[in-house]
This record gives C-alpha cells, sequence and structure tokens, in this order.
C-alpha cells in the first residue's frame, strides 16, 4: 500500500471513536488520528483511535473527480452594531496546540534522552500545552525513558492528588528539573544534539511536575501535558490556519513584548497583532490539591485563565475586592444567562454547567445524567433538536454528557464589540472540584474549548462530518496581560481602548499603570490628569513613562508617595491616538474620542485594596504580626513602607481605620476594560466599627481575635 499524504482525511471509521484531532501516524497499512479528550478544567488526558482511509473519487460539488484532500465549509461571519456574529461552528475541534520540550537536572545540563526504541536515543516531548492545566504532567512512560526521579519526603514518596472530570486522582512528583521548550511547526529542527540550545530556547526551572502512576493506553501511547508553569509571562500563539488545510496547527511560545515577523509567518512569528482582545482572569485551584506527606514540595501550579470572573475567590474565608472580569452571555429561546468560563487549550469540544444551562431553559430529563443515553430537554419536557454525545476524558475518569446548540454565545470584547457565535454547541456537564481540607466544592461554570478557534467537525454519526473552517487568522493567550487575542479577518478597525488599569501601592515608588490594546501615541504626563477626589488638589506624579513594547503607561510617584485619598485618573482622548489616527475609546464602546476615567483609593490599613479597612485587613496584618519582623508588602500589612510588618502597623491601622470619605467627584468610566483594585461605589465609609473596638486598642484587638479563633477551631476551621 503506497503511504498516504498524512492529515487528509476524507472518510473515518469507528474503531474505538471519541472524536479527531489530527496528529496522524502512518503504521500497518492505517492512518492513526490522535484525538485527544476533552479537558476537565484542569487537563484533557483521553485519547482513542481512528481508522482513515481515503477514497479515490468524491462528488462534492457535483461531478466526479479525483479526490484531493478534504473539503471544509467555510464559517459564515457578518458584522453588527454591538458584535460581530460567527456561524458555523461544530461541537469537537480538529486539533489543540502541541509544543516540544526537554528536560534536564541542571540549567546549563545535558537534555535528558530515552531510547527511541530504533537503536538511537532522543531527548524530545512532545505534548499539548494546555490552559486548563495548573500542573505539568508527564506520563510514566517518558518519566521512566528519561530517567526522572520520583521526588519523596522522610523516606516516603511524595504523592499528589489533583481533581478532575471524574474526581480526583493521585499522581507521583518528579525531582526537580530545569526544562526549556521549543515550537511546534512541520520542520522545527527538534531532537538535534548540535542545535538544541537555540531550538529550544524558551526555558524555564527548577520545575517539579506531576507524574503518571498508571502506564499509558497500548493503543494511545505516552502521554504528555505542559499547564500553567510554562506559560508564565509568556505570550502563547496559535497559527490555526492550517487546521483549515487537514494540517496540524502550529503552536510558538515567546516572551511577552516579542515583536511580529511577517516574512517567516510560519516558522518563527513572534507576536502577531490581533484585532479582538477578551480580558481574563486567573483561578487558583492549588486548594483542591492534596500533597502527601504534609510539607512535601507538590508540583509546580499556577493559577488557569477565566472568561469572566476568578470563581474560586468567592471559596475564600474572607473574599477579596470583587472581581469584575466581564463574564461570557448565552442565549436560548429569549432565555439568558451568564458565566466565567475556563478558558481551555486542553479541550476539544466545549460545556456550561447544568445551572448555567437552567438560566437558559434547558435541563437533563430525570435519570440520564452521565448514562449511556444522556438526554437533555427544555422547560416543558420536550427533547432538545440536534443532540450529540460526546464522553469528557480526564483526570479520575470519563463522563458521558450530552450536547445542544445555543442560540448564541457572546464573548465580551475590551473593544466593546463582542464576539457572538451563532448556533454554539455546548456539552451541558458538571464538573466539581472539592477542597480536601473544608469540604468546599466548585462547579464551573464552564469550558470554552479549542471548537471555537479552529476548525471543527460534528461527530454526532460517529465520524466527522460538515466539517467546517475556524474564524480566526491567529489566536493568542498573553499570560501576563491577560488577554486572549483573536485575529478576526476583515473586521472593522476600532479605536484603542484600556485593557487594565492598576494602582500598585505594595511599595515605593507607588505606580499607576495603564495598558492599551494596541499601541498609541501621545502617551505624555499631559495627558494624564489625576485628582484627589476628596479636597479636589490635582496629583503631579514624578515621571510618566510609556512601554511601547508592552504598550503600558506608567506614572510613578515619588518616594513619600500619595496621602490617603480616594483618587480619579483621566486618560485624555484628545492627545491619544493609534498609528491610523484613530483616538481613545475610553467608553469602550467602539465609537472613540473618550476620555478614560480611573478611580481607586489609596487607604491607610486597606491591605486587600477594596476601598475600605475592616476585619479582612486586619486579620492578613495580623497573620504576619504574629512573625514580627517579617519582609513584606502593603498587600500584606506594611503601611509605613519600612519593608517588615510589625506592631508599628497594626497602630497605623487602628488609628486611621476610624473615618469615611465621600465618593469620588468625577463618575468612573464606563469602559468596557477590567478596574483592577477599584472602588466599590456602595463602600463609602470604613467598617472598622464592625469590629466594636476602638482605634487604637491594640490590646482590645487581640482579646477580640482570641475569641474567634478559639471559636472557630473549636469547629475545626482553619484561621491563620
Amino acid at each position: 500500500m503506497t503511504q498516504p499524504k498524512l492529515g487528509t482525511a476524507l472518510q473515518l471509521h469507528n474503531e474505538k471513536y471519541d472524536f479527531p484531532v489530527p496528529s496522524p501516524r502512518y503504521a500497518g497499512g492505517r492512518v492513526r488520528v490522535r484525538g485527544l479528550g476533552i479537558g476537565s478544567g484542569f487537563r484533557s488526558t483521553q485519547e482513542k483511535p481512528l481508522t482513515l482511509t481515503l477514497p479515490p473519487w468524491s462528488t462534492k460539488g457535483g461531478g466526479d473527480r479525483p479526490n484531493t484532500g478534504p473539503f471544509y465549509e467555510l464559517l459564515e461571519s457578518r458584522y453588527c452594531l454591538s458584535t460581530f456574529d460567527i456561524q458555523g461552528v461544530q461541537a469537537a475541534a480538529l486539533d489543540q496546540p502541541q509544543i516540544h520540550a526537554l528536560f534536564r537536572r541542571s540549567a546549563a545540563g545535558t537534555p535528558l534522552s530515552a531510547s527511541d526504541g530504533f537503536g538511537g536515543t532522543t531527548f524530545d516531548v512532545t505534548g499539548f500545552l494546555d490552559t486548563g492545566t495548573s500542573a505539568t504532567l508527564l506520563s510514566q512512560e517518558t518519566a521512566q525513558g528519561l530517567g526522572i526521579l520520583s521526588a519523596t519526603s522522610g523516606g516516603k514518596p511524595v504523592v499528589y492528588s489533583d481533581v478532575g472530570v471524574g474526581g480526583s486522582e493521585n499522581f507521583d512528583v518528579s525531582e526537580p528539573l530545569y526544562s526549556a521548550l521549543a515550537p511546534f511547526f512541520p520542520t522545527v529542527d527538534t531532537d538535534n544534539a548540535a542545535t538544541f540550545s537555540t531550538v529550544y530556547n524558551q526555558k524555564y526551572g527548577p520545575i517539579r511536575t506531576e507524574i503518571s502512576q498508571a502506564p499509558a493506553d497500548a493503543l494511545i501511547g505516552p502521554l504528555d501535558i505542559f499547564g500553567m508553569p510554562f506559560l508564565q509571562g509568556k505570550v502563547m500563539v496559535m497559527d490555526p490556519l492550517p487546521v483549515n488545510n487537514a494540517d496540524n496547527m502550529t503552536t510558538f511560545v515567546y516572551p511577552a513584548g516579542t515583536p511580529y515577523h511577517a516574512a517567516t509567518r510560519d516558522t518563527d512569528p513572534g507576536i502577531p497583532v490581533t484585532n479582538r482582545h477578551v480580558k481574563l482572569s486567573y483561578g487558583d485551584f492549588s486548594r483542591f490539591t492534596l500533597v502527601t506527606p504534609t510539607g512535601a514540595a507538590g508540583p509546580n501550579l499556577n493559577g488557569n485563565p477565566f472568561i469572566g470572573p476568578d470563581p474560586t475567590r468567592a471559596l475564600q474565608l474572607l473574599p477579596p475586592a470583587p472581581d469584575t472580569t466581564p463574564p461570557v452571555s448565552v442565549s436560548m429561546g429569549g432565555l439568558t444567562g451568564t458565566g466565567s468560563f475556563l478558558f481551555d487549550t486542553g479541550a476539544a469540544a466545549s460545556f456550561i454547567s447544568t445551572k448555567v444551562a437552567g438560566q437558559v431553559g434547558v435541563h437533563y430529563k430525570p435519570g440520564t445524567y452521565n448514562t449511556d443515553a444522556p438526554d437533555l430537554v427544555d422547560a416543558a419536557g420536550n427533547d432538545l433538536p440536534n443532540q450529540f454525545i460526546i464522553p469528557l476524558g480526564g483526570v479520575g475518569g470519563t463522563l458521558t454528557a450530552a450536547g445542544f446548540f445555543l442560540d448564541s454565545m457572546t464573548l465580551p470584547t475590551v473593544e466593546g464589540q463582542g464576539i457572538r457565535f451563532i448556533k454554539a454547541p455546548v456539552l451541558v456537564a458538571d464538573i466539581t472540584a472539592q477542597d480536601p481540607k473544608t469540604g468546599q466544592q466548585l462547579t464551573l461554570d464552564g469550558d470554552f474549548g479549542m471548537n471555537f478557534l479552529v476548525a471543527s467537525a460534528d461527530i454526532s454519526t460517529g465520524f466527522p462530518t460538515n466539517i467546517t473552517g475556524g474564524a480566526f487568522d491567529w489566536v493568542t493567550f498573553d499570560q501576563p496581560k491577560g488577554l486572549l487575542g483573536l485575529d478576526v479577518p476583515g473586521a472593522t478597525a476600532l479605536p484603542p481602548v484600556v485593557s487594565s488599569a492598576v494602582f500598585n501601592d505594595d511599595q515605593l515608588p507607588q505606580k499607576l499603570s495603564f495598558t492599551f490594546g494596541s499601541n498609541v501615541t501621545g502617551v505624555t504626563a499631559s495627558a494624564l490628569k489625576i485628582v484627589n477626589a476628596v479636597t479636589g488638589a490635582t496629583v503631579t506624579p514624578s515621571s510618566v513613562t510609556y512601554n511601547a513594547v508592552t504598550q503600558t503607561v506608567t506614572a510613578s510617584f515619588n518616594t513619600v508617595g500619595m496621602l490617603e485619598g480616594r483618587y480619579t485618573a483621566t486618560l485624555l482622548s484628545s492627545a491619544i491616538a493609534d498609528s491610523s489616527g484613530r483616538h481613545l475609546d475610553g467608553a469602550g464602546n467602539g465609537a472613540g474620542n473618550t476620555n478614560f476615567v480611573f478611580s481607586f483609593t489609596h487607604l491607610i490599613g486597606d491591605a486587600n485594596h477594596d476601598g475600605v479597612v475592616d476585619f479582612r485587613d486586619l486579620n492578613t496584618l495580623l497573620s504576619y504580626v504574629y512573625n514580627t519582623g517579617k519582609p513584606g508588602n502593603w498587600s500584606v500589612g506594611d503601611f509605613n513602607y519600612d519593608g517588615v510588618v510589625d506592631f508599628k502597623d497594626l497602630n497605623l491601622l487602628l488609628s486611621f481605620g476610624h473615618y469615611g470619605l465621600p465618593a469620588p467627584a468625577v463618575a468612573a468610566s464606563a469602559a468596557k476594560s477590567v478596574v483592577v483594585r477599584s472602588v466599590a461605589p456602595r463602600q463609602q465609609v470604613h467598617h472598622l466599627k464592625h469590629l466594636h473596638l476602638k482605634p487604637g486598642s491594640t490590646l482590645g484587638v487581640f482579646q477580640f481575635l482570641k475569641k474567634i479563633k478559639t471559636a472557630r477551631s473549636s469547629r475545626g476551621s482553619v484561621f491563620f
């Protein structure tokens, strides 16, 4: 049999079918197409093989003609005043981002290598780059082949219990390692001892990974997943266009600020300019994991990105300031709902929770959830049309879910024009994590997977049909900025916007920063007006600088810093414009020529920056005061900026936490961008009086806390 051209699938026969991801391997007269399972919100691990055949003729489009490859429907898109509409997305993505990696025991050491099965050795590890994974997972086979050791503590193996789609699962933890990534494209020079130091150019370490305790499926082979630890401070660049031609998407990882290189688009593009941006928050899921023995070092963990507010905040003992990241919106039959959706590059399909489905009148028929025949019905009990069933595979097992087509699903953008997917396919599933210490549970509102970002297919008949091309020319994930970048071909160019605003008073000099969605000019001291909303006095920063690489303007204040007060900062649209002369869109409505106004506070004792001084701030400070002299910053109670948190700071909190401030004199901007550490309008006074303490009464504070700590300890709660 002549070896076919890999990736030119026309017909897929159900052998042990899940859904496809084109990463074909030719062997034994068959092409094996790797189909990655849906992410649990933490990682995706399930793969199933497919058998692919290539018929010599096709009648697609009328008349017989030789087969020259797959036929992809093009997604239909159109412009609306408030949204950019996309139609035609199918239930399962045809690809997900992959990456090349190596491991070694020292930063400059020789890469660890394994037998390649043909008498040689290899050090390259090819895995999936997954924003839905908090850690990094190595297969048992990869770890053993490279000689990576499992960690021990006190003579006992370190075990990491992680949570996923089917519950919790135990993993070993690796020894400390150093790693490096190489891009994923067809001609990349991987596994070359002579060039690896320049090809694998994104370096990390020391880092600990998870190691699977179970051997890989014999048909699938080892599966390695590179999660959020490999994206800290980086920008992930995905080119989805090759998937439209039945090839693998190409994936690159760059330091933030790397310029775009059009001449090397396919092999070293840098970070492309995208015309729409979705603001992300980050959720910390470490509380849902467990490391034994107690005190042992677990794998490196980092927060996962969400389109919408961080859902883990609500579970904190003393929740911080509200997260204003705009959520995903869904609609069905005239009903609407919202939710925070995990942005998950490790998911081939997308899902919503039963709660969000209920917001739009969709439910499971009683007794059918997670059965072999799950069935979705409307509020009247009628079966929903065009349902599909896909098993969600991940940590802890598999969940069988039914899906349907929402009337629409809309991503909010910082530019103000939402991206709306018409007839959006979503599964309905509850992925719940439980804190092993407190028993608290968190169910994800939803998961935004790769089927909305690359070519996708309908798999309801058992093999891919209605294959449709992706809607975007580029997809980027900017971890430092917290932005999902989408390059919509032909989208109307919009005026520049502010994607984030932050007042950072953690250390001196205090800094006020604004990040733009695109490069701008005219950002000087005269373009920024800062007013004390209490006194009306104008505040002049000691310096104002603009970084064109990060597209950020930063105003710094002298070593004394701002006085306690409530402030408004205004960026003047008349002074700030992009290279095409479009002036700042401070209102985030696509019209432009509007100022951006940001309200913030600097209050002595306000450690969590929520605009009030209350028990949350006192709790934070005292957890450090018990360790007098411990280094710290404002966020943990260093209110006099002497570098340590001690009783001097406690006295400042109690002395200054007894009065209120009037509301801001200038209304906040209606911009769509995220305002970090903004002031909640309804909270206009301090609330230390709710502690029933007199300001300055340190003894009273400790007596009060002792009572609370005793009460909480009697209930088994963790306080400090």
